[in-house]
């Protein structure tokens, strides 16, 4: 049996740190935020707006990974090529789609540039980490 234990490890304190350091940004501007009235309701209405969109395609991802660990090893890796392939390439797409629900679903400026920055945390945070974490090595 081949034993991933310590690679888990560091890759599941790496995904922490790049949580911690991707929320960041959102915290002074939530600060910023309550300062200049925008209430929290205002933010759950954002978050809200996100949501509609973000939870059917989680659904449908966890519906592949699910069929991936319960079906027979041909039918689930067959669901995850067909779902999980596919949903890779338009989650940006999904991302976008989110934020801009959320962009039209408040009225307050303040609250709509925390979507942007999360939108733009959101797309970053993948692609920086292979670059950082998971580049291949150089001969």
């Amino acid at each position: 049996m081949v034993r991933h234990r310590r690679r888990d490890l560091v890759a599941s304190a790496r995904g922490l740190a790049a949580l911690a350091l991707s929320s960041f940004p959102l915290l002074p501007l939530l600060v910023l935020n309550l300062n200049h009235g925008a209430t929290l309701e205002r933010w759950g209405s954002a978050a809200n707006a996100m949501l509609v969109v973000y939870v059917p395609y989680a659904l449908v991802v966890l519906t592949a990974l699910a069929a991936h660990a319960v079906l027979p090893w041909e039918v689930g890796y067959l669901a995850t090529a067909v779902l999980l392939g596919p949903l890779t390439l338009v989650r940006p797409l999904v991302a976008v789609g989110g934020a801009a629900f959320a962009w039209f679903a408040v009225d307050a400026l303040l609250v709509r540039l925390g979507v942007v920055v999360a939108l733009v945390v959101i797309l970053s945070v993948e692609r920086d980490v292979s670059l950082r974490w998971y580049r291949p090595a150089r001969a």
